[in-house]
């Protein structure tokens, strides 16, 4: 059970690094921005939820590192902004058709970035590996 859930942990962030180049492309303009964030947020919260689920399975929940409180501590600040923003709607989701400046985004990257740093201890190249696929996609078909 264990190694199934290793598995498809490393490729959902495998393919959360090999899709979310392809949507960054020039081919997807301001009024498509949306579903490039929902899948920022749908594969964040899978990644992270199949971590937790790990991190439960094997009982080793680690203790946050400096770093790690940083990135916590920027997020809470961005979220305690956001809720004494002047229009929330627009601190939330972003502006109308560009939603890239949001704390939908920010708490995406954070869950990204716990998932990933306590997904392994050893580094892994698959990632890297589909990354470098999707540039080449990407290069191949001219955007």
């Amino acid at each position: 059970m264990n190694s199934r859930l290793d598995r498809i942990l490393n490729y959902s962030i495998c393919l959360l690094v090999f899709l979310l180049p392809i949507f960054w492309v020039p081919f997807f303009f301001e009024a498509w921005e949306f579903p490039k964030q929902i899948l920022l947020l749908s594969l964040s919260l899978l990644i992270f939820t199949l971590s937790l689920i790990k991190a439960f399975l094997q009982r080793s929940f680690k203790i946050l590192w400096p770093f790690d409180a940083l990135v916590l501590g920027f997020l809470l600040i961005a979220v305690l902004a956001s809720i004494f923003s002047v229009d929330r709607i627009f601190s939330l989701f972003g502006f109308y058709g560009r939603f890239s400046d949001s704390l939908l985004n920010l708490i995406s990257l954070g869950l990204i970035f716990f998932s990933v740093s306590r997904s392994s201890k050893e580094p892994d190249v698959r990632p890297l590996k589909a990354f470098l696929l999707s540039g080449l996609l990407i290069t191949i078909l001219g955007y």
